[in-house]
């Protein structure tokens, strides 16, 4: 059966351009022409390479919002310390994006200190504070350090911890979380406040925490602690105890009203508080002419009684004599 012609002319086979093709790209050509299997490698090349860099250009926009948003957000934050400007100048990092601004002049009064927010301030003096914080009124933001300014406000003696940032363009942020007092340790013939991680807070007045239990004894600050919250599961024990006394570093004894001694042992300390409780509730030892409980030997309790100063004293042993 004879092969049918079709009635387009196909001259551009032999590189002759028929009537209405298109020869300005390799890989086009008109209805009327045939793609040669080089035209559609070309054309296959070019959608690849233009879809690896659209790729590319995508995942470039994407890296650059994520570092923008990261760097903004650390910056928010306050812990990134901003250098000088002439080290920022010689080592100018993309990721801190914020300290871009400490190199601006001193001129651009977009960026000043405005406002001042302070929270979870108590006991804190905010003459104190604002004196560590560094900055007044006016003062540039972008010169303004925040890891500096935390360091300095977390000596304060009432600071345990403090959060300091800055909230472009005008605000700056202080979050702090105080120490809580636990007791008053006697040392050197004075008083000074104990907080709960049994830090002494030195410049804090005494005066003001009459309440506090009484701790003293060489390390008792460190350990008070655990033992005063062990103390303080026997209220009826903690309401009579006048002062705790840490004896070589090893051991406690408890100072009860009466007054009476209760001589702790070095280990099953909350065993002991609790049989003391007892002997308090039950047998009414505080009521009774005693001067020192002794706990201290497991599974035995050694009581002495008080001196009688009225009574007549002994009459001396003979010379060579023994008791």
């Amino acid at each position: 059966m004879p092969r049918l012609r079709p009635s387009t002319s196909w001259g551009a086979e032999r590189g002759q351009a028929s009537p209405g093709s298109v020869r300005s790209l390799p890989w086009a050509w008109s209805s009327s022409r045939r793609p040669r299997r080089g035209d559609l490698q070309e054309r296959g090349r070019h959608l690849q390479r233009r879809g690896r860099l659209r790729g590319l250009l995508l995942v470039g926009v994407i890296l650059l919002v994520l570092g923008l948003g990261a760097a903004a957000w650390w910056e928010g934050r306050g812990f990134v310390k901003i250098p000088d400007e002439g080290a920022y100048r010689a080592r100018f990092s993309w990721v801190h994006v914020g300290s871009w601004v400490s190199v601006l002049p001193s001129r651009w009064t977009w960026a000043e200190a405005r406002e001042l927010h302070i929270m979870g301030r108590v006991r804190t003096d905010p003459q104190a504070l604002r004196e560590a914080l560094g900055i007044h009124e006016g003062d540039s933001l972008a010169r303004f350090d925040p890891v500096a300014a935390r360091a300095r406000i977390e000596q304060l003696p009432w600071v345990f911890a403090a959060l300091v940032e800055r909230l472009w363009p005008e605000t700056i942020r202080v979050r702090l979380i105080e120490r809580e007092p636990l007791a008053l340790w006697q040392t050197e013939g004075k008083n000074v406040v104990v907080d709960l991680t049994g830090t002494p807070l030195v410049g804090v007045d005494p005066a003001d925490f009459t309440n506090l239990p009484l701790i003293s004894g060489t390390g008792a600050p460190q350990k008070a602690p655990a033992f005063l919250a062990a103390l303080g599961r026997f209220p009826t024990l903690a309401l009579r105890t006048r002062a705790a006394v840490y004896i070589g570093q090893r051991r406690w004894d408890l100072e009860l009203v009466g007054p009476l001694l209760a001589r702790l042992p070095e280990t099953n300390v909350e065993e002991s508080l609790e049989r003391l409780t007892g002997l308090i509730r039950d047998n009414r030892i505080l009521e009774r002419s005693l001067a020192v409980v002794d706990l201290r030997v497991p599974g035995r309790l050694i009581l002495e009684k008080k001196m009688d100063i009225n009574a007549p004293s002994a009459a001396p042993f003979p010379s060579g004599a023994h008791p």
